[in-house]
């Protein structure tokens, strides 16, 4: 009997050994993501989840063309992806009473903008609107009772025009009393002017028949600002194609960030250093020279031969748009180079220019798929 017990003993030491053994073994194949991912909330897994499986089944239907916005900051990128957005996939209810927030709060900076810039401060009625930084039911009745004032809208009309204001600023200020609203809810032209500066990153994924056979594209709209421009590498070796845009408009202005570096030169080198990555190099390029409106405003009062004095065109619009674009060509690396020029708040404009983008992307992927179909 008491053999039996002595024998019985040392199986379980083994046992609960084994047993040990076995989960440290488990925990050690166990990657990063995967404890990332165990640590996060169940409704966060969720949602990760089942958007992995909606894009997963779009890949295997069609053909995922993925293009990579890029640009420095206030290029108007994130404008071009709405646009891109409203055209193939119109916003839902949900999503545009979020831009109706983002727009009343747009007109709130906008107004405290145009009251700073004309010394308006002491106008009887504005201090309510220049003291607050969120938008309430009385802000906004305040707003609305302001903006009706004689003496407001005779400076409006002076400055209406004028260019010294953010095409946003213009727009908002335009349709103060309607964005103002209690039940306002935002038109797709409301949407596209809305401004949100780009921190992360934001996929815009629709179906089009471009080409000879229809395909999946994925718009890839990440932050353009300095600090912004690390997260573009996460995205260069799966690109198919690559659309920088880059504004005309600041020509005679001052990065934000480096106030000693010009914003368009600034745009030029970003733009050549991306075409020498490795990774981009056999890329499909497309430079989209944007804010045609407001360049063609400019070059009157601010020669561009400020910035480059070996440019003899003058106010010529046309010439200097083809002059700027060589700038642009001379320092390109990459294996093919499309330009366009034009304004991405220009609905139809826009639809044609990224319509001949879309479709030449998509020529180029079948041809270089040919087992997919096309060629």
């Amino acid at each position: 009997m008491s053999d039996t017990k002595k024998e019985k003993k040392p199986k379980r030491r083994i046992m609960r050994l084994r047993r040990k053994k076995s989960k440290k073994s488990k925990l050690n194949v166990v990657d990063a993501s995967a404890k990332k991912q165990m640590k996060e909330p169940k409704k966060k897994r969720d949602k990760k989840q089942k958007r992995k499986t909606v894009r997963t089944k779009h890949q295997r239907e069609l053909p995922l063309l993925n293009v990579l916005l890029l640009g420095v900051g206030s290029s108007g990128k994130s404008t071009v992806a709405k646009q891109m957005r409203v055209i193939h996939r119109p916003y839902t209810k949900v999503e545009r009473n979020k831009f109706g927030m983002i727009l009343k709060q747009n007109l709130l900076d906008a107004i405290q903008l145009f009251l700073k810039a004309y010394h308006l401060e002491e106008t009887h009625g504005v201090d309510v609107v220049l003291q607050k930084y969120q938008l309430s039911a009385n802000v906004s009745r305040e707003i609305v009772r302001m903006w009706k004032k004689d003496a407001i809208q005779k400076i409006w009309t002076q400055a209406h025009g004028s260019g010294q204001f953010a095409s946003t600023t213009e727009y908002v200020l335009q349709h103060v009393e309607r964005i103002m609203q209690p039940d306002f809810e935002p038109t797709d032209a409301d949407i596209v002017h809305a401004q949100i500066k780009t921190t992360g990153i934001s996929e815009y994924l629709f179906e089009a028949d471009y080409s000879s056979m229809p395909v999946q594209f994925n718009f890839i709209d990440t932050g353009g600002e300095q600090n912004q421009r690390r997260k573009w590498a996460t995205f260069m070796r799966q690109s198919t194609a690559v659309v920088f845009v880059a504004a005309l408009d600041v020509y005679d202005e001052m990065n934000v960030i480096d106030f000693t570096a010009n914003a368009m030169q600034d745009s030029m080198e970003t733009f050549w250093e991306l075409s020498k990555i490795p990774e981009l190099k056999n890329k499909q390029f497309t430079l989209f020279l944007n804010k045609r409106d407001k360049f063609e405003a400019k070059l009157s009062r601010s020669p561009l031969k400020n910035l480059f004095p070996e440019y003899d065109g003058g106010a010529d619009a046309n010439k200097a748009v083809e002059y700027i674009t060589e700038q642009f060509r001379k320092g390109f690396e990459g294996d093919e180079l499309n330009i366009f020029d034009g304004c991405a708040l220009d609905s139809e404009g826009c639809k044609a220019t990224f319509s001949k983008i879309c479709a030449r992307a998509a020529d180029r992927y079948s041809y270089t798929h040919p087992q997919v179909g096309g060629y």
